[in-house]
């Protein structure tokens, strides 16, 4: 099962100068705007959020080139193929092409390892590598703080460039944080949740009735994804594809599909609730934020500065 993770975008390349010096001029200009809403309406879209990264991304490029350092602009999904299944594989015909998806993991990892990022920094000397890690991530000033749904309070510097890009384009930093790392570990939460629920179990108990009938005997997803991790069927792709293609099969027939979808929108719905105050300030200072992201994109646009995929992650 793929597991969620943060990759990369180049989005300045040969026209980062450039775009440098539209975001720093930007800085003054976003800070001030500020158009309240009172009563966020609803999420925003997978391309108003694609927007508001693309505009953080930049803020930083400029923050770290401002102080004598080079930074790629990062992405979350650079490979569209790349999906999530957290409690079991749902669609035929991605796993009838990717089985559990160990060429993308692949790729993913050939992308990793050839991060501008990565590479850049690890060719400083170990005293600038340093220094660009401060400044990157923030060292020795303020910090930021989040009470986590879960237990535990997280924290984070509010002096490197990527809170100082937050900060510009997010407006009340410690805000931001809160309700970001609070939405995050929510996730976590509701698919606890989920797998817990009674009519989880019963469902997976009726997807392993049919996992038997097709000639594979596991009791749960769970236990295909320790199979994956512990046994030969880690290097056996054609046996993968096979396999997640029945898991798959199952999960419709079964119901355990339909019962994981429904579950999951039943508790993202309770934890929204119960965590009202950051569900609310998350939906607002993105919302708020738009406007912002969108202004800085149109100057870049306009200055004729045209986006450019590349694989890339922050050290």
């Amino acid at each position: 099962m793929l597991i969620g993770t943060r990759r990369t975008r180049v989005i300045a390349g040969s026209f980062a100068a450039s775009t440098v010096l539209l975001v720093s001029a930007a800085w003054a200009e976003l800070a001030g705007g500020d158009a309240r809403m009172e009563h966020p309406v609803r999420e925003i879209t997978t391309a108003e959020r694609e927007l508001l990264q693309t505009a953080e991304q930049m803020l930083v490029q400029s923050c770290m080139q401002q102080q004598g350092f080079r930074y790629w602009p990062v992405d979350r999904h650079p490979i569209p193929e790349y999906r999530e299944f957290p409690y079991v594989v749902d669609d035929v015909n991605w796993a009838r092409t990717y089985g559990y998806g160990a060429e993308l993991e692949r790729r993913m990892k050939e992308m990793d390892a050839s991060s501008p990022n990565k590479k850049y920094v690890a060719a400083l000397t170990p005293d600038r590598r340093r220094q660009w890690l401060q400044t990157y991530h923030g060292s020795g000033s303020g910090w930021l703080k989040a009470k986590l749904p879960r237990g535990g309070v997280l924290s984070h510097s509010d002096a490197g460039c990527a809170s100082k890009a937050q900060r510009l384009l997010y407006q009340d930093l410690q805000g931001w944080y809160q309700a970001r790392e609070s939405a995050i570990d929510r996730k976590g939460l509701k698919q606890d949740r989920v797998v817990a629920d009674d009519r989880f179990a019963a469902s997976t108990e009726q997807w392993a009735r049919c996992m038997r009938r097709s000639g594979h005997a596991y009791t749960s997803p769970a236990d295909i994804r320790e199979a994956l991790e512990k046994t030969s069927l880690r290097t056996e792709p054609k046996q993968q594809v096979t396999l997640a293609v029945a898991e798959a099969v199952c999960a419709e027939e079964s119901g355990l599909a339909r019962t994981s979808r429904k579950l999951d929108r039943h508790y993202a719905e309770v934890l929204a609730g119960q965590y009202r105050a950051d569900t609310d300030l998350k939906l607002r200072l993105e919302r708020e934020a738009l406007p912002r992201a969108q202004e800085m994109v149109r100057q870049a646009t306009d200055s004729g500065l045209s986006p450019e995929r590349s694989p890339s992650s922050s050290p």
